[in-house]
């Protein structure tokens, strides 16, 4: 089962849903437990023509309430309706990638003086993506690769990695890629740093690791060129923009 990813906008957006339910909730409860006991089955009917009484005289429980009763019990019905919508649309917004750019909300008080919140991006749309990568060193120097062209982010430079897969550790994807994408061996040194960057595509967040070679060539099956540089020429390449974090601290 996917896990959902709860983004700090989508967690703004859930908790003033929240908030909005509960104060239904609360409103619901009220007029329910001040409503005479015993309602006619009609009496929505009897509300919109006094007239039609069939010897109701169950009095509302507060003098409030009896004024207000002919639009009290009928809000009180929209009000089931609206924490049903509410509950579906909070379950949406938790599973769902669908994207909101400047969502105003707008609540008209009594005195009619408005009060508007706006949500810039209730939550993000795009697509997490978990990757990792490794910066494979040898003889004190670092191996670059280069994307190919015709595909995502063709030409830029990066560190080799690629996607986790369901239950796998980011160490064991690692190995996986490394064998899978350059028919290689490596080594697990230490972590180096988490970076994310929002593509066009989505959201990658990607995990680098420090590693060393244990066997193989470094075939390029899947990149079209690649370079061993020492940590201070790394910034002279052209480097995908998730990976730059990672550039700026092995290049120091």
């Amino acid at each position: 089962m996917k896990a959902f990813q709860l983004t700090a906008k989508k967690k703004i957006a859930l908790k003033l849903l929240a908030v909005i339910t509960v104060v239904l909730v609360i409103y619901i409860i009220n007029i329910q437990t001040n409503q005479p006991d015993n309602l006619p089955a009609n009496y929505m009917e009897c509300l919109k023509n006094p007239e039609i009484t069939e010897n109701y005289i169950g009095l509302w429980k507060s003098h409030w309430h009896e004024e207000n009763k002919a639009w009290l019990y009928p809000a009180k019905q929209y009000a089931i309706y609206a924490v049903v919508a509410l509950a579906c649309l909070s379950a949406w917004v938790a599973a769902s990638e669908a994207k909101f750019l400047n969502y105003k909300l707008k609540f008209a008080c009594r005195d009619s003086f408005l009060i508007e919140y706006y949500l810039e991006e209730c939550y993000m749309s795009k697509k997490i993506i978990n990757v990792v990568a490794a910066a494979i060193e040898k003889d004190g120097k670092i191996f670059c690769a280069q994307r190919p062209e015709g595909k995502s982010l063709g030409g830029y430079w990066e560190f080799p990695g690629g996607k986790l897969e369901e239950r796998e550790s980011p160490e064991e994807a690692l190995i996986r890629e490394i064998h899978e994408e350059l028919n290689s061996q490596i080594e697990i040194i230490s972590f180096v740093n988490e970076a994310s960057y929002d593509y066009d595509f989505g959201t990658v967040v990607m995990k680098t690791f420090h590693a060393r070679l244990v066997s193989g060539n470094l075939d390029l099956l899947e990149h079209q060129d690649s370079a061993w540089l020492e940590p201070n020429r790394l910034k002279t390449l052209n480097w995908a923009p998730v990976d730059r974090p990672a550039v700026e601290l092995l290049s120091k």
